[in-house]
Protein backbone atom coordinates (compact mmCIF):
# COMPACT_ATOMS: atom_id res chain seq x y z
CA UNK A 1 0.00 0.00 0.00
CA UNK A 2 2.93 2.30 0.73
CA UNK A 3 4.24 1.67 -2.78
CA UNK A 4 0.82 2.25 -4.37
CA UNK A 5 0.34 5.53 -2.48
CA UNK A 6 3.68 6.89 -3.68
CA UNK A 7 3.31 5.52 -7.21
CA UNK A 8 -0.02 7.38 -7.45
CA UNK A 9 1.91 10.67 -7.38
CA UNK A 10 5.20 9.87 -9.09
CA UNK A 11 6.64 6.89 -10.94
CA UNK A 12 8.56 5.16 -8.13
CA UNK A 13 10.79 2.25 -9.17
CA UNK A 14 11.08 0.46 -5.82
CA UNK A 15 10.29 0.81 -2.12
CA UNK A 16 12.80 -0.69 0.34
CA UNK A 17 12.87 -1.26 4.09
CA UNK A 18 16.44 -1.70 5.35
CA UNK A 19 17.18 -2.72 8.95
CA UNK A 20 20.11 -1.12 10.78
CA UNK A 21 23.15 -3.41 10.58
CA UNK A 22 22.43 -4.30 6.93
CA UNK A 23 25.44 -6.16 5.47
CA UNK A 24 25.07 -6.76 1.69
CA UNK A 25 28.67 -8.03 1.54
CA UNK A 26 27.42 -11.09 3.48
CA UNK A 27 24.67 -11.74 0.98
CA UNK A 28 21.97 -9.94 3.01
CA UNK A 29 19.04 -8.28 1.23
CA UNK A 30 16.62 -5.57 2.46
CA UNK A 31 13.88 -6.54 4.94
CA UNK A 32 11.28 -6.02 2.21
CA UNK A 33 11.20 -4.50 -1.28
CA UNK A 34 8.26 -3.75 -3.56
CA UNK A 35 8.07 -2.57 -7.15
CA UNK A 36 5.54 -2.43 -9.96
CA UNK A 37 6.15 -6.05 -10.91
CA UNK A 38 5.39 -7.27 -7.38
CA UNK A 39 2.21 -5.28 -6.78
CA UNK A 40 0.46 -5.46 -10.19
CA UNK A 41 -0.34 -8.02 -12.85
CA UNK A 42 2.89 -7.06 -14.65
CA UNK A 43 4.60 -9.97 -12.92
CA UNK A 44 3.27 -12.36 -15.53
CA UNK A 45 4.47 -10.07 -18.32
CA UNK A 46 7.86 -9.84 -16.64
CA UNK A 47 8.13 -13.62 -16.57
CA UNK A 48 7.10 -13.86 -20.23
CA UNK A 49 9.97 -11.64 -21.40
CA UNK A 50 12.56 -13.62 -23.31
CA UNK A 51 16.09 -13.01 -22.06
CA UNK A 52 19.01 -13.05 -24.48
CA UNK A 53 22.74 -12.43 -24.12
CA UNK A 54 21.95 -8.80 -25.05
CA UNK A 55 19.49 -8.41 -22.14
CA UNK A 56 21.10 -6.35 -19.33
CA UNK A 57 21.24 -7.87 -15.86
CA UNK A 58 19.75 -5.95 -12.96
CA UNK A 59 22.31 -4.29 -10.71
CA UNK A 60 21.66 -3.41 -7.05
CA UNK A 61 25.25 -3.01 -5.83
CA UNK A 62 25.30 0.80 -5.79
CA UNK A 63 21.90 1.02 -4.05
CA UNK A 64 22.91 -1.50 -1.38
CA UNK A 65 26.26 0.23 -0.79
CA UNK A 66 24.55 3.59 -0.35
CA UNK A 67 22.08 2.18 2.21
CA UNK A 68 25.01 1.49 4.55
CA UNK A 69 26.06 5.16 4.22
CA UNK A 70 22.55 6.42 4.96
CA UNK A 71 22.17 4.05 7.94
CA UNK A 72 25.40 5.41 9.40
CA UNK A 73 24.21 9.02 8.87
CA UNK A 74 20.92 8.42 10.73
CA UNK A 75 22.55 6.31 13.44
CA UNK A 76 25.29 8.87 14.17
CA UNK A 77 22.70 11.65 14.51
CA UNK A 78 21.25 9.82 17.58
CA UNK A 79 17.74 10.65 16.44
CA UNK A 80 14.78 9.30 18.46
CA UNK A 81 11.08 9.15 17.65
CA UNK A 82 8.83 11.79 19.15
CA UNK A 83 5.14 12.66 18.92
CA UNK A 84 4.72 16.07 17.31
CA UNK A 85 2.20 17.95 15.19
CA UNK A 86 5.13 19.23 13.10
CA UNK A 87 6.52 16.36 11.00
CA UNK A 88 9.46 18.43 9.76
CA UNK A 89 11.54 16.98 12.60
CA UNK A 90 11.80 13.75 10.59
CA UNK A 91 15.10 13.90 8.66
CA UNK A 92 15.51 12.75 5.05
CA UNK A 93 18.49 12.01 2.85
CA UNK A 94 18.88 11.77 -0.92
CA UNK A 95 21.69 10.13 -2.86
CA UNK A 96 23.75 11.18 -5.83
CA UNK A 97 22.74 9.87 -9.27
CA UNK A 98 23.54 6.15 -9.38
CA UNK A 99 22.72 2.89 -11.15
CA UNK A 100 19.40 1.40 -10.02
CA UNK A 101 18.00 -2.07 -10.62
CA UNK A 102 15.15 -0.69 -12.78
CA UNK A 103 15.85 -1.69 -16.41
CA UNK A 104 12.43 -0.59 -17.71
CA UNK A 105 14.09 1.65 -20.34
CA UNK A 106 17.45 -0.11 -20.55
CA UNK A 107 16.60 -3.19 -22.59
CA UNK A 108 19.70 -3.78 -24.69
CA UNK A 109 23.40 -3.82 -23.88
CA UNK A 110 24.34 -3.17 -27.50
CA UNK A 111 21.77 -0.57 -28.51
CA UNK A 112 20.63 0.84 -25.15
CA UNK A 113 22.12 3.28 -22.70
CA UNK A 114 22.94 2.14 -19.16
CA UNK A 115 22.27 5.75 -18.06
CA UNK A 116 18.56 5.09 -18.70
CA UNK A 117 18.58 3.02 -15.50
CA UNK A 118 20.19 5.76 -13.39
CA UNK A 119 18.28 7.45 -10.56
CA UNK A 120 18.40 8.62 -6.94
CA UNK A 121 17.52 7.07 -3.57
CA UNK A 122 15.40 9.11 -1.12
CA UNK A 123 15.22 7.75 2.46
CA UNK A 124 13.61 8.49 5.84
CA UNK A 125 14.19 6.66 9.18
CA UNK A 126 11.76 4.43 11.09
CA UNK A 127 11.84 3.41 14.75
CA UNK A 128 11.07 0.49 17.06
CA UNK A 129 8.43 0.45 19.81
CA UNK A 130 10.82 2.15 22.26
CA UNK A 131 11.45 5.10 19.90
CA UNK A 132 14.99 4.07 18.94
CA UNK A 133 16.29 4.22 15.36
CA UNK A 134 15.57 0.89 13.66
CA UNK A 135 16.26 1.36 9.95
CA UNK A 136 15.18 3.30 6.89
CA UNK A 137 12.45 3.33 4.24
CA UNK A 138 13.73 4.23 0.76
CA UNK A 139 12.08 5.20 -2.50
CA UNK A 140 14.05 4.79 -5.74
CA UNK A 141 13.21 7.27 -8.52
CA UNK A 142 14.81 7.04 -11.96
CA UNK A 143 16.41 10.08 -13.59
CA UNK A 144 14.19 9.66 -16.67
CA UNK A 145 11.07 10.13 -14.53
CA UNK A 146 12.27 13.54 -13.31
CA UNK A 147 13.35 14.46 -16.85
CA UNK A 148 9.83 13.61 -18.13
CA UNK A 149 8.27 15.88 -15.48
CA UNK A 150 10.58 18.77 -16.45
CA UNK A 151 9.61 18.38 -20.13
CA UNK A 152 5.88 17.93 -19.30
CA UNK A 153 5.79 14.46 -20.85
CA UNK A 154 4.20 11.24 -19.49
CA UNK A 155 7.53 9.44 -20.08
CA UNK A 156 10.81 10.00 -21.85
CA UNK A 157 10.05 8.17 -25.14
CA UNK A 158 12.87 5.62 -25.40
CA UNK A 159 11.24 2.21 -25.94
CA UNK A 160 8.34 1.29 -28.23
CA UNK A 161 6.09 1.01 -25.18
CA UNK A 162 7.08 4.56 -24.20
CA UNK A 163 6.15 5.81 -27.68
CA UNK A 164 2.70 4.20 -27.31
CA UNK A 165 2.16 5.97 -23.98
CA UNK A 166 3.03 9.33 -25.57
CA UNK A 167 0.62 8.69 -28.45
CA UNK A 168 -2.14 7.56 -26.07
CA UNK A 169 -1.65 10.71 -24.00
CA UNK A 170 -1.94 12.78 -27.19
CA UNK A 171 1.21 14.73 -26.34
CA UNK A 172 3.51 16.17 -29.00
CA UNK A 173 7.19 16.39 -28.19
CA UNK A 174 8.43 19.94 -28.76
CA UNK A 175 11.30 20.45 -31.18
CA UNK A 176 13.23 22.66 -28.82
CA UNK A 177 14.62 21.48 -25.47
CA UNK A 178 12.98 22.43 -22.19
CA UNK A 179 14.78 25.16 -20.27
CA UNK A 180 13.75 23.81 -16.84
CA UNK A 181 16.31 22.24 -14.53
CA UNK A 182 16.18 20.60 -11.09
CA UNK A 183 19.32 20.82 -8.98
CA UNK A 184 20.65 20.02 -5.53
CA UNK A 185 23.03 22.69 -4.39
CA UNK A 186 25.76 21.62 -1.95
CA UNK A 187 26.20 18.00 -3.05
CA UNK A 188 25.61 18.79 -6.72
CA UNK A 189 22.91 16.80 -8.53
CA UNK A 190 21.36 18.14 -11.76
CA UNK A 191 18.41 17.04 -13.90
CA UNK A 192 17.46 18.59 -17.24
CA UNK A 193 16.20 17.82 -20.74
CA UNK A 194 18.73 15.52 -22.44
CA UNK A 195 18.28 17.50 -25.66
CA UNK A 196 19.97 20.60 -24.21
CA UNK A 197 23.17 21.24 -26.18
CA UNK A 198 26.43 20.69 -24.24
CA UNK A 199 27.61 24.00 -25.72
CA UNK A 200 24.92 25.72 -23.66
CA UNK A 201 26.70 24.73 -20.41
CA UNK A 202 23.27 24.58 -18.78
CA UNK A 203 24.34 22.77 -15.60
CA UNK A 204 27.36 25.02 -14.94
CA UNK A 205 25.28 28.15 -15.63
CA UNK A 206 22.50 27.00 -13.26
CA UNK A 207 24.90 26.04 -10.46
CA UNK A 208 26.74 29.37 -10.71
CA UNK A 209 23.52 31.42 -10.66
CA UNK A 210 22.07 29.57 -7.64
CA UNK A 211 25.37 29.63 -5.74
CA UNK A 212 25.80 33.38 -6.29
CA UNK A 213 22.39 34.06 -4.64
CA UNK A 214 22.04 37.10 -6.92
CA UNK A 215 19.18 37.73 -9.35
CA UNK A 216 20.18 37.10 -12.96
CA UNK A 217 18.53 38.82 -15.93
CA UNK A 218 18.76 35.59 -17.95
CA UNK A 219 17.40 33.09 -15.38
CA UNK A 220 14.85 32.48 -12.64
CA UNK A 221 15.12 30.00 -9.77
CA UNK A 222 13.13 29.12 -6.66
CA UNK A 223 13.96 27.01 -3.61
CA UNK A 224 11.67 23.98 -3.26
CA UNK A 225 10.06 22.89 0.00
CA UNK A 226 11.65 19.42 0.01
CA UNK A 227 12.57 17.72 3.28
CA UNK A 228 16.23 16.82 2.74
CA UNK A 229 19.65 17.41 4.26
CA UNK A 230 20.46 19.59 1.25
CA UNK A 231 18.68 22.39 -0.66
CA UNK A 232 16.79 21.72 -3.93
CA UNK A 233 16.00 24.39 -6.54
CA UNK A 234 13.83 24.61 -9.65
CA UNK A 235 15.72 26.59 -12.32
CA UNK A 236 14.60 28.24 -15.58
CA UNK A 237 17.03 29.47 -18.25
CA UNK A 238 15.67 32.02 -20.73
CA UNK A 239 18.92 33.06 -22.41
CA UNK A 240 17.79 31.59 -25.75
CA UNK A 241 14.04 32.24 -25.54
CA UNK A 242 12.49 33.51 -28.83
CA UNK A 243 10.83 36.47 -27.14
CA UNK A 244 14.22 37.62 -25.77
CA UNK A 245 15.65 37.42 -29.29
CA UNK A 246 12.61 39.35 -30.60
CA UNK A 247 13.29 42.21 -28.18
CA UNK A 248 16.91 42.38 -29.35
CA UNK A 249 15.86 42.41 -33.01
CA UNK A 250 13.32 45.20 -32.41
CA UNK A 251 16.03 47.29 -30.75
CA UNK A 252 18.31 46.66 -33.72
CA UNK A 253 15.57 47.63 -36.18
CA UNK A 254 14.78 50.86 -34.34
CA UNK A 255 18.48 51.73 -34.37
CA UNK A 256 18.66 51.10 -38.12
CA UNK A 257 15.54 53.19 -38.65
CA UNK A 258 16.95 56.16 -36.76
CA UNK A 259 20.24 55.83 -38.65
CA UNK A 260 18.40 55.72 -41.96
CA UNK A 261 16.28 58.78 -41.16
CA UNK A 262 19.39 60.72 -40.16
CA UNK A 263 21.12 59.60 -43.34
CA UNK A 264 18.16 60.74 -45.50
CA UNK A 265 18.02 64.12 -43.74
CA UNK A 266 21.73 64.63 -44.34
CA UNK A 267 21.27 63.68 -47.98
CA UNK A 268 18.54 66.30 -48.49
CA UNK A 269 20.79 68.97 -47.04
CA UNK A 270 23.60 67.80 -49.25
CA UNK A 271 21.37 67.92 -52.36
CA UNK A 272 20.27 71.46 -51.54
CA UNK A 273 23.62 73.04 -50.83
CA UNK A 274 26.07 71.07 -52.99
CA UNK A 275 26.99 71.53 -56.59
CA UNK A 276 24.79 69.66 -59.06
CA UNK A 277 27.49 67.54 -60.62
CA UNK A 278 28.99 66.45 -57.36
CA UNK A 279 25.52 65.86 -56.06
CA UNK A 280 24.81 63.37 -58.84
CA UNK A 281 27.98 61.43 -58.22
CA UNK A 282 27.58 61.38 -54.48
CA UNK A 283 23.79 60.92 -54.68
CA UNK A 284 24.29 57.78 -56.71
CA UNK A 285 26.36 56.34 -53.89
CA UNK A 286 23.86 57.62 -51.31
CA UNK A 287 21.01 56.05 -53.27
CA UNK A 288 22.80 52.72 -53.33
CA UNK A 289 23.58 52.93 -49.60
CA UNK A 290 20.03 53.97 -48.75
CA UNK A 291 18.63 51.12 -50.86
CA UNK A 292 20.89 48.65 -49.08
CA UNK A 293 19.89 50.01 -45.65
CA UNK A 294 16.22 50.01 -46.62
CA UNK A 295 16.40 46.39 -47.76
CA UNK A 296 18.22 45.46 -44.54
CA UNK A 297 15.54 47.28 -42.55
CA UNK A 298 12.81 45.44 -44.49
CA UNK A 299 14.51 42.09 -43.90
CA UNK A 300 14.95 42.85 -40.20
CA UNK A 301 11.29 43.88 -40.02
CA UNK A 302 10.19 40.60 -41.58
CA UNK A 303 12.40 38.63 -39.20
CA UNK A 304 11.07 40.59 -36.24
CA UNK A 305 7.51 39.82 -37.35
CA UNK A 306 8.41 36.13 -37.62
CA UNK A 307 9.90 36.15 -34.12
CA UNK A 308 6.90 38.04 -32.79
CA UNK A 309 4.54 35.52 -34.38
CA UNK A 310 6.54 32.65 -32.87
CA UNK A 311 6.52 34.38 -29.48
CA UNK A 312 2.75 34.89 -29.77
CA UNK A 313 2.18 31.22 -30.55
CA UNK A 314 4.45 30.11 -27.72
CA UNK A 315 2.72 32.52 -25.33
CA UNK A 316 -0.70 31.19 -26.35
CA UNK A 317 0.51 27.62 -25.82
CA UNK A 318 2.01 28.53 -22.44
CA UNK A 319 -1.19 30.32 -21.43
CA UNK A 320 -3.30 27.31 -22.43
CA UNK A 321 -0.96 24.90 -20.61
CA UNK A 322 -0.91 26.99 -17.46
CA UNK A 323 -4.72 27.18 -17.56
CA UNK A 324 -4.89 23.39 -17.64
CA UNK A 325 -2.29 23.16 -14.87
CA UNK A 326 -4.25 25.71 -12.82
CA UNK A 327 -7.42 23.62 -13.23
CA UNK A 328 -5.55 20.48 -12.17
CA UNK A 329 -4.05 22.30 -9.20
CA UNK A 330 -7.50 23.48 -8.11
CA UNK A 331 -8.80 19.90 -8.35
CA UNK A 332 -5.85 18.56 -6.33
CA UNK A 333 -6.28 21.41 -3.87
CA UNK A 334 -9.95 20.47 -3.43
CA UNK A 335 -8.93 16.83 -2.90
CA UNK A 336 -6.34 17.90 -0.32
CA UNK A 337 -8.99 19.97 1.48
CA UNK A 338 -11.34 16.96 1.49
CA UNK A 339 -8.55 14.78 2.88
CA UNK A 340 -7.96 17.35 5.61
CA UNK A 341 -11.68 17.41 6.48
CA UNK A 342 -11.91 13.61 6.55
CA UNK A 343 -8.78 13.39 8.71
CA UNK A 344 -10.22 15.91 11.17
CA UNK A 345 -13.54 14.02 11.29
CA UNK A 346 -11.69 10.74 11.91
CA UNK A 347 -9.75 12.44 14.68
CA UNK A 348 -13.03 13.60 16.28
CA UNK A 349 -14.45 10.05 16.07
CA UNK A 350 -11.35 8.63 17.72
CA UNK A 351 -11.58 11.24 20.46
CA UNK A 352 -15.17 10.09 21.13
CA UNK A 353 -14.04 6.44 21.10
CA UNK A 354 -11.24 7.33 23.50
CA UNK A 355 -13.80 8.89 25.88
CA UNK A 356 -15.96 5.76 25.67
CA UNK A 357 -12.92 3.57 26.36
CA UNK A 358 -12.18 5.71 29.44
CA UNK A 359 -15.75 5.20 30.65
CA UNK A 360 -15.39 1.45 29.98
CA UNK A 361 -12.25 1.38 32.13
CA UNK A 362 -14.20 3.10 34.95
CA UNK A 363 -16.98 0.47 34.65
CA UNK A 364 -14.36 -2.28 34.85
CA UNK A 365 -13.00 -0.70 38.03
CA UNK A 366 -16.52 -0.64 39.50
CA UNK A 367 -16.95 -4.29 38.49
CA UNK A 368 -13.74 -5.12 40.33
CA UNK A 369 -15.14 -3.43 43.45
CA UNK A 370 -18.38 -5.39 43.10
CA UNK A 371 -16.41 -8.64 42.80
CA UNK A 372 -14.55 -7.77 45.99
CA UNK A 373 -17.88 -7.18 47.79
CA UNK A 374 -19.10 -10.58 46.53
CA UNK A 375 -15.92 -12.15 47.85
CA UNK A 376 -16.55 -10.54 51.26
CA UNK A 377 -20.15 -11.81 51.28
CA UNK A 378 -18.79 -15.29 50.53
CA UNK A 379 -16.61 -15.01 53.58
CA UNK A 380 -19.70 -14.06 55.66
CA UNK A 381 -21.54 -17.14 54.32
CA UNK A 382 -18.54 -19.18 55.37
CA UNK A 383 -18.79 -17.72 58.88
CA UNK A 384 -22.54 -18.47 58.87
CA UNK A 385 -21.79 -22.11 58.03
CA UNK A 386 -19.45 -22.25 61.00
CA UNK A 387 -22.18 -20.79 63.25
CA UNK A 388 -24.76 -23.34 62.02
CA UNK A 389 -22.30 -26.08 62.77
CA UNK A 390 -21.96 -24.76 66.33
CA UNK A 391 -25.78 -24.59 66.65
CA UNK A 392 -26.03 -28.14 65.39
CA UNK A 393 -23.58 -29.28 68.03
CA UNK A 394 -25.52 -27.40 70.74
CA UNK A 395 -28.77 -28.95 69.47
CA UNK A 396 -27.24 -32.39 69.77
CA UNK A 397 -26.23 -31.53 73.34
CA UNK A 398 -29.80 -30.42 74.08
CA UNK A 399 -31.09 -33.63 72.58
CA UNK A 400 -28.80 -35.62 74.87
CA UNK A 401 -30.03 -33.63 77.91
CA UNK A 402 -33.63 -34.29 76.86
CA UNK A 403 -32.95 -38.02 76.64
CA UNK A 404 -31.42 -38.01 80.10
CA UNK A 405 -34.29 -35.86 81.43
CA UNK A 406 -36.83 -38.34 80.06
CA UNK A 407 -34.98 -41.20 81.69
CA UNK A 408 -34.85 -39.27 84.96
CA UNK A 409 -38.60 -38.48 84.84
CA UNK A 410 -39.35 -42.12 84.07
CA UNK A 411 -37.37 -43.24 87.15
CA UNK A 412 -39.15 -40.54 89.21
CA UNK A 413 -42.52 -41.91 88.10
CA UNK A 414 -41.51 -45.42 89.19
CA UNK A 415 -40.37 -44.13 92.57
CA UNK A 416 -43.58 -42.10 92.96
CA UNK A 417 -45.65 -45.20 92.24
CA UNK A 418 -43.77 -47.09 94.91
CA UNK A 419 -44.35 -44.32 97.39
CA UNK A 420 -48.07 -44.73 96.95
CA UNK A 421 -50.25 -41.94 98.37
CA UNK A 422 -47.20 -39.97 99.43
CA UNK A 423 -45.70 -39.94 95.93
CA UNK A 424 -48.71 -38.55 93.99
CA UNK A 425 -47.49 -34.97 93.98
CA UNK A 426 -44.05 -36.06 92.93
CA UNK A 427 -45.66 -38.18 90.20
CA UNK A 428 -47.38 -35.05 88.79
CA UNK A 429 -43.99 -33.27 88.67
CA UNK A 430 -42.42 -36.29 86.95
CA UNK A 431 -45.17 -36.34 84.34
CA UNK A 432 -44.71 -32.61 83.70
CA UNK A 433 -40.95 -33.18 83.35
CA UNK A 434 -41.66 -36.00 80.89
CA UNK A 435 -43.96 -33.75 78.79
CA UNK A 436 -41.45 -30.90 78.93
CA UNK A 437 -38.60 -33.19 77.93
CA UNK A 438 -40.62 -34.56 75.02
CA UNK A 439 -41.50 -31.03 73.85
CA UNK A 440 -37.89 -29.95 74.19
CA UNK A 441 -36.73 -33.05 72.32
CA UNK A 442 -39.18 -32.41 69.47
CA UNK A 443 -38.05 -28.76 69.24
CA UNK A 444 -34.39 -29.76 69.26
CA UNK A 445 -35.07 -32.29 66.49
CA UNK A 446 -36.78 -29.60 64.41
CA UNK A 447 -33.88 -27.20 65.01
CA UNK A 448 -31.40 -29.86 63.93
CA UNK A 449 -33.44 -30.55 60.79
CA UNK A 450 -33.72 -26.86 59.90
CA UNK A 451 -30.03 -26.28 60.59
CA UNK A 452 -29.07 -29.19 58.34
CA UNK A 453 -31.22 -27.84 55.48
CA UNK A 454 -29.87 -24.29 55.98
CA UNK A 455 -26.29 -25.50 56.18
CA UNK A 456 -26.70 -27.59 53.02
CA UNK A 457 -28.21 -24.63 51.12
CA UNK A 458 -25.56 -22.23 52.45
CA UNK A 459 -22.79 -24.67 51.56
CA UNK A 460 -24.21 -25.07 48.02
CA UNK A 461 -24.55 -21.29 47.63
CA UNK A 462 -21.00 -20.78 48.93
CA UNK A 463 -19.52 -23.34 46.51
CA UNK A 464 -21.49 -21.98 43.51
CA UNK A 465 -20.65 -18.43 44.52
CA UNK A 466 -16.94 -19.29 44.76
CA UNK A 467 -16.94 -20.88 41.30
CA UNK A 468 -18.84 -17.92 39.80
CA UNK A 469 -16.51 -15.47 41.48
CA UNK A 470 -13.44 -17.27 40.11
CA UNK A 471 -14.89 -17.34 36.58
CA UNK A 472 -16.04 -13.72 36.88
CA UNK A 473 -12.65 -12.60 38.12
CA UNK A 474 -10.90 -14.29 35.16
CA UNK A 475 -13.38 -12.71 32.71
CA UNK A 476 -13.04 -9.28 34.31
CA UNK A 477 -9.23 -9.50 34.16
CA UNK A 478 -9.36 -10.54 30.50
CA UNK A 479 -11.85 -7.79 29.69
CA UNK A 480 -9.69 -5.25 31.52
CA UNK A 481 -6.61 -6.36 29.56
CA UNK A 482 -8.54 -6.17 26.26
CA UNK A 483 -9.83 -2.66 27.01
CA UNK A 484 -6.34 -1.50 27.99
CA UNK A 485 -4.95 -2.95 24.75
CA UNK A 486 -7.72 -1.22 22.77
CA UNK A 487 -6.95 2.01 24.62
CA UNK A 488 -3.23 1.74 23.76
CA UNK A 489 -3.95 1.02 20.10
CA UNK A 490 -6.53 3.80 19.98
CA UNK A 491 -3.89 6.21 21.31
CA UNK A 492 -1.50 5.09 18.55
CA UNK A 493 -4.17 5.37 15.83
CA UNK A 494 -5.20 8.78 17.18
CA UNK A 495 -1.59 9.99 16.98
CA UNK A 496 -1.30 8.63 13.44
CA UNK A 497 -4.54 10.35 12.44
CA UNK A 498 -3.20 13.58 13.93
CA UNK A 499 -0.07 13.12 11.81
CA UNK A 500 -2.22 12.49 8.71
CA UNK A 501 -4.27 15.59 9.53
CA UNK A 502 -1.08 17.65 9.87
CA UNK A 503 0.31 16.30 6.60
CA UNK A 504 -3.03 16.97 4.87
CA UNK A 505 -2.86 20.56 6.15
CA UNK A 506 0.71 20.89 4.83
CA UNK A 507 -0.37 19.40 1.50
CA UNK A 508 -3.26 21.84 1.30
CA UNK A 509 -0.92 24.78 2.06
CA UNK A 510 1.58 23.54 -0.55
CA UNK A 511 -1.16 23.23 -3.17
CA UNK A 512 -2.26 26.80 -2.39
CA UNK A 513 1.32 27.99 -2.94
CA UNK A 514 1.58 25.98 -6.18
CA UNK A 515 -1.74 27.43 -7.33
CA UNK A 516 -0.50 30.95 -6.65
CA UNK A 517 2.74 30.23 -8.56
CA UNK A 518 0.80 28.80 -11.52
CA UNK A 519 -1.48 31.84 -11.54
CA UNK A 520 1.60 34.08 -11.55
CA UNK A 521 3.07 32.11 -14.48
CA UNK A 522 -0.28 32.36 -16.26
CA UNK A 523 -0.31 36.14 -15.79
CA UNK A 524 3.25 36.36 -17.15
CA UNK A 525 2.22 34.19 -20.12
CA UNK A 526 -0.73 36.50 -20.83
CA UNK A 527 1.58 39.53 -20.58
CA UNK A 528 4.04 37.84 -22.97
CA UNK A 529 1.18 37.12 -25.35
CA UNK A 530 0.07 40.76 -25.20
CA UNK A 531 3.63 42.00 -25.74
CA UNK A 532 4.06 39.57 -28.63
CA UNK A 533 0.91 40.90 -30.32
CA UNK A 534 2.07 44.47 -29.78
CA UNK A 535 5.48 43.51 -31.16
CA UNK A 536 3.79 41.94 -34.19
CA UNK A 537 1.73 45.12 -34.75
CA UNK A 538 4.87 47.25 -34.41
CA UNK A 539 6.60 45.02 -36.94
CA UNK A 540 3.80 45.58 -39.45
CA UNK A 541 3.88 49.32 -38.82
CA UNK A 542 7.66 49.24 -39.27
CA UNK A 543 7.25 47.31 -42.50
CA UNK A 544 4.79 49.88 -43.84
CA UNK A 545 7.08 52.74 -42.83
CA UNK A 546 10.00 51.00 -44.51
CA UNK A 547 8.02 50.70 -47.75
CA UNK A 548 7.10 54.39 -47.51
CA UNK A 549 10.77 55.24 -46.95
CA UNK A 550 11.65 53.16 -50.01
CA UNK A 551 9.19 55.22 -52.07
CA UNK A 552 10.71 58.41 -50.64
CA UNK A 553 14.18 57.21 -51.64
CA UNK A 554 12.96 56.60 -55.20
CA UNK A 555 11.45 60.10 -55.27
CA UNK A 556 14.73 61.56 -54.02
CA UNK A 557 16.57 59.60 -56.69
CA UNK A 558 14.26 60.95 -59.41
CA UNK A 559 14.72 64.51 -58.13
CA UNK A 560 18.47 64.10 -58.24
CA UNK A 561 18.36 62.71 -61.78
Amino acid sequence: QLFNNLAGNVSVSEIYAVIDGFAPEKGEVPFFMYDTVLVTDLKKKEEEKVKTPDTPEQSEEEEYAFYKIQLEEFRSSSIEFKYSDDLNWIPASSSSIMRTCDNAQYLSIKNGQVADSFGIVYSVPFFNYTGKFKGLISAVIRKNVIEAILTDMPVVPITEEDQKKVVEAKVQLTKSASNFGLLRKNKPVFFSDRRVSPENHFEQFAMNVVSSKVENEHAYYEKLQIQDQDEWYLFYDFRDEPWAKGVKELTKILFLKLTLLGFIFGTLLFVRYSQKKKVRDVASQIHQSISTLTQALLNASNEAQGNSKTLSELSETLSSSTSEIASSVHLVQGSAQNNLTLANEAKDHFDEMKEQITQGEMQIDQLHEAMELILKSGEKIKELLKITKDIDEKAELINDVVTKSQLLSFNASIEAARAGEHGKSFSVVANEMTSLSKLTGDSAAQIISIIKVARGAASSVYEQNSKSINVGEVCVNKLSAIIKDISTKAELVASQISAVSERSGDQNSSMVQIGQTVEMIQKVALQNESLAKKSLDLGKILENQTKEQSKAVKQISSLID
